[in-house]
Parts: structure tokens; C-alpha cells; sequence
């Protein structure tokens, strides 16, 4: 079919994860074990590990990407030459600091990729958390943000007995899914007396119904294809944690040992190193915005 698409000049991407036949297997295994009751079931505790899907995650559409998000081009990934792209990765630092209109950007994580046979990326990240722990200098992804397999889109918001790191946000998702997702860090909800609306994404509303935050997971184009005719083209994907104006104006006097940490890498295939791609990344710390 992938011959015959291609004929009438339409690609679509085909995604067949290495980690499937290991974990189909695993998943094999705790059912002779649950079988033979050896394990009880159900096995909650394997839910990060057995699931491959989280019908709350599944069954959204991402929103198209913000207007006010700014993004590198297809062109300026991977600029030639590459090596002084690689190494000027601090210049991708300040685009992880626009904010929304009227609003305040509590987390964010976005992946920019060219869509040509080199396959360059930037990413950034940046996180309201505590002072004392920084994101630690790796490529940007939502593993940076300290995402835990064992928060499910579908059982958010009741995780947060579980949190105890100092952050404005969480990420989660099944280890064997693509069912990510990045949301208020519920603790502080919970502490300011907001709760989650059956509207929006992850969204938290005061007593009154006003709207104090939420996530926004958005897309533009497909970081998956891979398509070697694809010269200056790129496609973008990212997750938001943003609150209101008037939801920062409570939240900030309950988080004043927070800061903002970002952080931004660059990559390019290298088949000559043990990872198969050169990496530059870089860090930093602002002041929380008033």
C-alpha cells in the first residue's frame, strides 16, 4: 500500500516501535503468571508497563500551533554549516520565554524536526519548580520535565497523593504509548481550591467557574514522517501548561521558591558515535515573570 501511495505522491508515516515484540512478551508473562496466581489481578502496579493506550489522551485532536509560539523554519534546522548550528544551541534559549497574552506559561516542552533524510531537531523545555532542582542538560523531551509512566491521562487528577517533587507541572503517560500529556501539577490545584472542568484539556476552573488553567497540546505537521524529499521542511509538536491571569495571581504567592528552568538542545545524525547523533544542549534559570 506504501508503494501505491507513494505512486499518487501521498506518504504516510508508519510508526513499528523495536519495543513491541518485548512487550507483548512481558505482557505474555503476566498473564500465565496471573493465571497461575502467582499475581493478583487485576495488576495495578504494571499499568504504566502494560498499557498501550489511555482513552483520554487517545481520543483528543491536538490544536494547531499558537500563534505566539515561536518556532524555528524548516531552513534553520540544521543550518549549513551544521557544526556552527550544533554549537550555537543557546540561541534557541529565548524562544522559551514568550508568553501568551494575558496568560502565563507554567511549562511547556516543544520539538521542531526537519523533515528531509537528516532528520535535525531543536527542542526546548522550561518548567516552574523549585530553585534547587534544575532540568538537567539532555536533549528536551517531556523525560526532562521528570515524566513518571505511572500518572495516566485517564486517572488525572487523583495522582497527586503521589507527587512530591516542587513543580508547577507533571508529565505522564504509558511507557509503551504515545498517550503524553503535560498538566498542572494537581497538589497545587488541589491547595488553592480550584478544581478540574469537565471541559478542556486538564483544565482547572475556581469556585466560581472561572478558568484558571490548563494544558494545550498542539501540532503542526508530523514530526513522525520521514520524507527524503522534504528540503527545508519541518514539522513541530508540543505540550502547554498555561494559567490565566487571574490564576497566576494566586498561584504565585504559593510557589516563592520557584523559579523558571529551561533548557534547549540541538541534534544531528552522526553514525560515527555510539548514540548515532551529535547532541549540544544548555540550560539556564530566569525569575519568575510578575
Amino acid at each position: 500500500m506504501t508503494g501505491q501511495l507513494e505512486a499518487i505522491g501521498l506518504k504516510m508515516s508508519v510508526r513499528r516501535p523495536r519495543s513491541l515484540v518485548s512487550h507483548q512478551a512481558f505482557g505474555t508473562l503476566i498473564a500465565e503468571l496471573c493465571d497461575a496466581d502467582v499475581i493478583p489481578w487485576p495488576v495495578d502496579r504494571f499499568d504504566g508497563v502494560l498499557l498501550v493506550t489511555d482513552p483520554y489522551i487517545d481520543t483528543i485532536d491536538p490544536e494547531p500551533r499558537p500563534d505566539w509560539l515561536e518556532v524555528p523554519s524548516g531552513k534553520e534546522i540544521g543550518a549549513y554549516p551544521r557544526e556552527q548550528w550544533l554549537e550555537a544551541v543557546e540561541t534557541a534559549l529565548p524562544h522559551a520565554s514568550a508568553q501568551p497574552q494575558g496568560s502565563v506559561v507554567l511549562a511547556e516542552w516543544t520539538s521542531a524536526v526537519s523533515l528531509d533524510s537528516a532528520r535535525e531537531e531543536e527542542a526546548r523545555a522550561r518548567i516552574m519548580s523549585h530553585k534547587q532542582i534544575p532540568l538537567r542538560e539532555q536533549m528536551p523531551s517531556l523525560y526532562q520535565l521528570w515524566r513518571d509512566s505511572d500518572y495516566i491521562g485517564r486517572e488525572y487528577p487523583q495522582l497527586y497523593d503521589h507527587l512530591k517533587r516542587p513543580a508547577a507541572a507533571l508529565a505522564g503517560g504509558p511507557k509503551f504509548s504515545d498517550a503524553n500529556f503535560l498538566a498542572l501539577n494537581p497538589r497545587l490545584g488541589f491547595h488553592l481550591g480550584w478544581k478540574p472542568s469537565q471541559d478542556g484539556l486538564f483544565r482547572w476552573v475556581d469556585q466560581n467557574g472561572q478558568l484558571m488553567a490548563e494544558s494545550i497540546w498542539w501540532q503542526d505537521g508530523n514530526i513522525q514522517v520521514n520524507d527524503y524529499s522534504g528540503i527545508d521542511q519541518a514539522g513541530y509538536e508540543g505540550w502547554i501548561v498555561i494559567a490565566t491571569s487571574a490564576g497566576w495571581k494566586r498561584l504565585k504567592p504559593a510557589i516563592p521558591y520557584f523559579v523558571v528552568h529551561r533548557a534547549a538542545g540541538r541534534s544531528i545524525p552522526d553514525r560515527d558515535t555510539e548514540d548515532g547523533e551529535q547532541i549540544t544542549t544548555c540550560v539556564d534559570t530566569l525569575a519568575l515573570p510578575n
